[in-house]
């Protein structure tokens, strides 16, 4: 639970407790109303009228009831008039009634009490007599139980529940009464929430949870009174019990606290795990070790012996337990700064300070870019950090990237006292800044000294024009072809209002604004300030140039221009419009053929038009899925190729290119490879002149040898030449010799080193 959720959570619940109890109460029918009891008798206008639910209404019967000798079973108030005094009998299948006259009654159950049109009277015949009851009185025997609902014929009125509506049914009026309470309790506590300014979960929480408690709360007290015909106090228990309990767990269901984070997402490269213990998890014969894979199982892994049969992946310097050196690097530092030695730190802790030579006091100029950095005796990675902290892991920004180098940079600005008084208070700061450093090794080892940054940055007011250090879309990049807008960011080395044209004209008269961050903290993790507009009216085939300004201090008053500096030279942007990117070649197609179980096939592709004359980046895939296109090996300029190792068989690929300005060309590539491990066969052997003649099945290259010791047993770059190479038909001149030819096709595939093509003998 977070912090005051839970003093929260328990205002809401106690809020709960509150509405559904006193809504609740309300919609009952009350005993005590203005210290008055239902059913007090009082002389009103010369009329004798009795006291219900508020309302003074005329005694009906005799207004002078005699004292009761029995004790009350319970005695209840359900609209109309005086109800009667209930008690159980002592006869079997009966009740006894006292009325408000006095009179006593014995009632047998299931007496059919007939309504009185036109009147709120019902009459029943009660031994042998006709007797004439009131509303209340009736209801107050339908509700103790002792006559049932189809005693009654025509329905009862009742009144209990605003907008005069019935249901003919005391428990079904509480239900339906609960619903519409809720309802308008919700409704209200929303509005009220609303105007308040609660907070959406807390309105939810207490208008739901009222809403629901109080829909429970009648619901259960009219099965409990109207149904299962209890007592008032029970049903009373029961409604406000369920109530209470349903309103508390829709409220905890309900409730729901928002709060607001600022989180910064860095995209950095993998980096392998420290150390080396999986190295040797490389070299087994299962899968075949290389470079890249020993070097994923660990920082410390590294090929030995590499080309020969004892390559292995090892763990380079396992016993190294030495954290790397820090140096500042001087070739970092900006110019006209220096690295000053830094006696003020105290042991372990080592550092430098930077000192801005062109400053009386050696500080350096708020919101100017100032870049430094650390070179090292082994390559390693580097974090730095604001505030002092005890492990490498705690620090919060790496130093420049997550690379293991040598020498790390990195590139701040800041702002100075003057520019944190005025702007954020809050911030206590003298102008004084120190950044600590601490690295770690491919073995894990980490500096426990840090070494220390220290600068100061002038106290003077501000009297420099912001500085456009970079934009989203890098200056001069293409756009795609057809784009009219395109969102952009631009990158300002202090807080500023700026706003932009398409023409080099003064800040005041520029067009268009944009939504800048105007906050001393609100600096991204390159201390930049970003600012974000639409740039509109892009133009294809043509330089599109936008000119912008920027204007500082935005917390400083409008009308007091001339204490703020403004760009005076315009920061010049250009995208150039680009044309359609298209696909003017591709191959292979037809079929390739290999000699063996797999075929080498190049995909080749040729880009045209688009930005720069066809320079794209070109992808292919078999299935035509986005995720599943891979980046071609040799792509980036027009010409793009990719090598394949394919089986037999027929193949289908899709090629994808995108050049810089988003333009892309789609096509695809068929082709079948075919593996043919056969030589070449000889068809047809014949003299033809003064030659004796071959023809082959495929293209070959053959030659031939009379040696009768060898016979068939001889390179075929040893033999004597057939004219002619890669084709069908082969010569030799004819002679009373026995020629042993070996012929091979363009693929290489020829006979068995002591087998031949052929053997002629001309003899025969």
């Amino acid at each position: 639970m977070r912090k005051n959720e839970g003093k929260t959570l328990f205002i809401i619940l106690n809020l709960i407790i509150s509405i559904v109890a006193f809504s609740f109460l309300i919609s009952l029918n009350s005993e005590i109303v203005s210290g008055l009891k239902n059913g007090d008798t009082q002389v009103i206008d010369g009329q004798t009228k009795v006291y219900n639910n508020g309302v003074w209404q005329p005694l009906n019967l005799v207004s002078n009831p005699q004292p009761n000798t029995l004790t009350p079973a319970a005695t209840s108030i359900v609209g109309g008039t005086v109800a009667a005094k209930v008690y159980k009998s002592t006869v079997e299948n009966a009740f006894e009634a006292t009325l408000s006259d006095g009179s006593r009654l014995s009632i047998a159950k299931g007496t059919v009490f007939t309504r009185v049109e036109g009147t709120e009277l019902y009459k029943a015949t009660i031994g042998g007599t006709e007797r004439t009851f009131t509303a209340g009185q009736y209801n107050d025997f339908l509700s103790k139980g002792f006559i049932s609902k189809e005693s009654l014929e025509g329905a009862p009125t009742s009144s209990i529940w605003p907008l005069g509506l019935s249901t003919g049914n005391l428990g079904w009026d509480y239900i339906i009464q609960g619903a519409i309470h809720g309802a308008i309790v919700f409704g209200v506590v929303q509005l009220l929430g609303n105007l308040l300014g609660l907070e959406k979960g807390v309105t939810n929480a207490i208008s739901g949870g009222a809403a629901a408690g109080l829909f429970a709360g009648e619901t259960t007290y009219g099965i409990v009174r109207g149904f299962m015909g209890k007592s008032v106090a029970n049903a009373n228990m029961w409604g406000f019990g369920v109530g209470i309990v349903v309103g508390l767990l829709v409220a905890q269901y309900l409730y729901t606290e928002e709060s607001q984070e600022t989180v910064n997402f860095e995209c950095l490269p993998w980096e392998a795990p420290t150390k080396g213990e999986n190295c040797e998890k490389c070299n087994t014969e299962l899968y075949p070790c290389s470079e890249y894979r020993c070097k994923a199982l660990g920082q410390a892994c590294e090929i030995v012996n590499a080309g020969t049969k004892e390559e292995r992946c090892v763990w380079v310097n396992p016993k190294d337990v030495n954290s790397p050196i820090i140096q500042p690097l001087k070739d970092a530092l900006t110019r006209d700064h220096r690295y000053d030695p830094n006696n003020a730190i105290r042991p372990p802790d080592r550092g430098v300070k930077i000192v801005y030579s062109k400053s009386s006091d050696g500080c350096v100029k708020a919101f100017t870019p100032l870049e430094f950095g650390v070179m090292l005796n082994e390559p390693s990675q580097c974090k730095i950090d604001y505030n002092r902290t005890d492990t490498f892991d705690q620090m919060v920004y790496y130093l420049g990237d997550n690379f293991y180098r040598y020498n790390h940079t990195e590139q701040l600005s800041l702002p100075g006292p003057t520019q944190l008084e005025k702007n954020a208070p809050e911030l206590k700061n003298d102008g004084t800044y120190n950044l600590y450093v601490r690295c770690k090794d491919k073995n894990g080892n980490e500096n426990n000294d840090l070494f220390v940054f220290t600068f100061c940055v002038e106290k003077g007011p501000d009297v420099t024009p912001p500085e456009i250090v970079s934009t989203s879309i890098a200056n001069g990049m293409p756009v795609q072809y057809g784009l009219n807008s395109t969102e952009i960011e631009v990158y300002v080395n202090e807080p500023s209002e700026c706003k932009w044209s398409k023409s080099d004209i003064d800040y005041n008269e520029m067009e268009n604004t944009m939504a800048c961050s105007q906050n001393i903290w609100e600096m991204n993790n390159q201390m930049l300030y970003k600012c974000k507009t639409t740039l509109i009216g892009l133009q294809d085939r043509t330089a599109n140039d936008f000119f912008f300004k920027c204007r500082d201090q935005p917390w400083l008053q409008v009308e007091s221009p001339s204490d703020r500096n403004t760009n005076l030279q315009s920061y010049k942007f250009t995208l150039k419009g680009s044309q359609p990117l298209t696909i003017s070649s591709t191959s292979p197609n037809g079929t390739i053929s290999g000699n063996s179980n797999v075929v080498p096939v190049y995909l080749e592709v040729e880009t045209d038009n688009g930005q720069n004359y066809g320079d794209a980046f070109c992808s292919y895939s078999l299935t035509q899925n986005e995720k599943d296109y891979i980046k071609m090996y040799e792509t980036s300029t027009n010409k793009h190729r990719q090598r394949l190792d394919l089986s037999s068989g027929t193949y289908t690929y899709y090629i994808q290119c995108v050049d810089l300005g988003g333009n892309a060309a789609r096509t695809s590539i068929s082709f079948n490879v075919e593996v043919d491990t056969s030589a070449p066969v000889v068809s047809r052997v014949y003299k033809e002149g003064s030659k004796l003649k071959i023809i082959t099945n495929e293209k070959s290259s053959c030659s031939y040898s009379n040696n009768q010791e060898k016979q068939c047993n001889f390179a075929i770059a040893e033999g004597t030449n057939m004219p002619y190479a890669n084709s069908t038909e082969h010569f030799a001149e004819w002679a009373s010799k026995t020629f042993y030819i070996k012929c091979q096709d363009n693929a290489g595939r020829q006979p068995l080193p002591n087998e031949c093509s052929i053997v002629v003998n001309p003899k025969n």
